[in-house]
């Protein structure tokens, strides 16, 4: 009885977790993308550079913070599997509930410059993983114009920084949740790594493009997905 007791108090915790991290997520990635986008029009840089480089590391975060760990503790099947279940996370479920949602129109250059250096990336991961076995439509959109209403330098910084802070913390916990539930039920720590693990620390990604695209940022959608499949395989 009271070992029942204390496995629905342990289940109805990780189902907190996992509702708070979700709000963490939904919240951050709004205000990372206002944030992102005021950046953006104030520079005249295009959202997809910003896709690339800011918010592809900082929604990378969690993959970062939990390949370290697993690496630290020795698990390398853990933190490959967290590589490549999200990459393939980021590919096929970011973009495609993205392409749900409204077309993906994506710059020239990306076709040409970003895309294959992430094919190159994932042919990188393709012989690292192999290393590990063995040894154990396109539319031309142009710079976004400056805002004339847009808000203080300060403010656009701070939702950054706030909306990054609640994409991490947010995945993270909701990782904990999952990682949680699973040792609950007894899954193995690869299965866990390849499939929970990893669409878990994919949900800042996720959230992300959704919320961009519903804005009409596409381009820093698809910069995002690219951005973080190169900082998950090279960091």
């Amino acid at each position: 009885m009271i070992n029942r007791v204390a496995f629905i108090l342990c289940s109805l915790f990780v189902y907190l977790l996992f509702a708070v991290g979700f709000l963490l997520l939904i919240k951050g990635a709004d205000w990372l993308i206002e944030g992102a986008a005021d950046i953006a029009r104030k520079f005249r840089i295009p959202e997809i550079v910003i896709g690339l480089t800011v918010v592809a590391f900082g929604t990378s975060a969690p993959e970062l913070a939990v390949n370290i760990i697993a690496s630290v503790n020795g698990n390398n099947g853990l933190a490959i599997g967290n590589i490549v279940g999200s990459n393939i996370a980021n590919i096929l479920l970011i973009l495609g509930v993205s392409g749900t949602i409204t077309s993906l129109s994506v710059q020239k250059n990306t076709v040409w410059r970003e895309i294959p250096f992430s094919l190159f990336a994932a042919l990188l991961l393709g012989f690292l993983v192999n290393d590990q076995i063995s040894g154990g439509k396109n539319n031309l959109t142009e710079e976004l114009p400056e805002a004339d209403d847009a808000r203080p330098m300060w403010k656009s910084v701070s939702m950054l920084l706030i909306g990054l802070a609640g994409l991490v913390i947010g995945g993270q916990w909701i990782v904990d949740g999952a990682v949680s539930l699973a040792r609950l039920f007894g899954y193995s720590e690869s299965f866990v790594g390849f499939t929970i693990v990893a669409i878990g620390t994919s949900l800042p990604e996720l959230a992300t493009a959704v919320v961009a695209v519903r804005k009409g940022n596409t381009d820093l959608a698809i910069g995002n997905v690219i951005g973080s499949n190169i900082f998950n395989t090279f960091w």
